[in-house]
């Protein structure tokens, strides 16, 4: 398992993605508001309706041409929880875990850990990014930063026809710029991109391969990434999604793990890509 002295800064640049990291950022375009006020509104309210998704993974990891794929798990429970658990030869080796307050990853193998506040990220404090912004990401819905209610607000998206694809933005928000891309037919949310404004780069969160879930569509493939950046990913393809499985509780961890700074692993991370 010499893979595994990597896994806590994998780890934590699967956390960077996730989050949109200070390096990365939005597209410009040129925009042309529609009248489609209705589209809009009929996306943002076809969401899963069910409280708890269960699913085995399949996760591949890359970091400057190095990667890491295992097996693993992603159970989630809406407004609570988002944990993403990482298992090599049937242990678990790893596991990423987000609630309303906090962020906690955890390197089995090596009994350490990473626990942070997403106010202690500034670009992410200035931003409105949290946990209901990853949450939109993993259950594969718009948001708009600082409401829960996006069906309500409808008229902060400006709106565009690109062939069949229509195509939404947030613009007048303070940091970062935001758009996500749908299938106009299918009325289904393909990628998401978070991208600052002082920068070119942005990230993205890209889905396919969709089921049915609840009588709603739902992707089995979560790809996230930064633009420009191919050697730089994490890609989760789900099967086996439950919604009747009982609803995940936060880890605990015993006294024998030992916490490990953000800046050290940013440190590691940085060695890694040879900066």
């Amino acid at each position: 398992m010499t893979h595994c002295k990597y896994l806590i800064p994998l780890l934590f640049l699967g956390m960077l993605l996730l989050t949109g990291c200070k390096s990365s950022s939005m597209l410009t375009s040129k925009e042309s508001p529609l009248s489609s006020a209705a589209y809009v509104q009929a996306l943002a309210t076809k969401n899963v309706p069910s409280q708890v998704i269960s699913a085995k993974t399949d996760v591949e990891l890359t970091l400057d041409g190095k990667q890491v794929s295992v097996n693993g798990s992603l159970k989630m429970k809406r407004d609570a929880l988002i944990q993403l658990s990482f298992t090599f030869l049937g242990f678990e080796v790893g596991r990423v875990e987000f609630t309303p307050t906090e962020v906690l990853l955890v390197d089995r193998a090596n009994k350490r850990y990473v626990r942070g506040n997403y106010n202690d990220v500034s670009v992410l404090k200035e931003a409105n990014l949290n946990f209901t912004t990853l949450q939109a990401l993993f259950w594969n819905e718009l948001f708009i930063p600082g409401t829960t209610d996006v069906a309500a607000h409808y008229g902060d998206f400006k709106v565009k026809r690109e062939g069949g694809e229509t195509v939404f933005t947030l613009s007048e928000t303070p940091v970062v710029n935001y758009e996500f891309r749908t299938e106009t037919a299918l009325r289904q949310l393909t990628r998401t991109s978070v991208q600052p404004k002082n920068s070119k780069d942005y990230v993205y969160c890209s889905y396919d391969n969709f089921t049915t879930l609840d009588n709603v569509s739902f992707p089995q493939l979560i790809s996230f990434g930064i633009s420009g950046r191919d050697n730089l990913g994490m890609t989760l393809a789900l099967s086996r999604i439950d919604t009747q499985a009982a609803a995940p509780t936060p880890t605990t961890l015993s006294s024998r793990y030992n916490a490990v700074a953000a800046k050290d692993i940013l440190n590691l991370i940085s060695k890694l890509l040879g900066n």
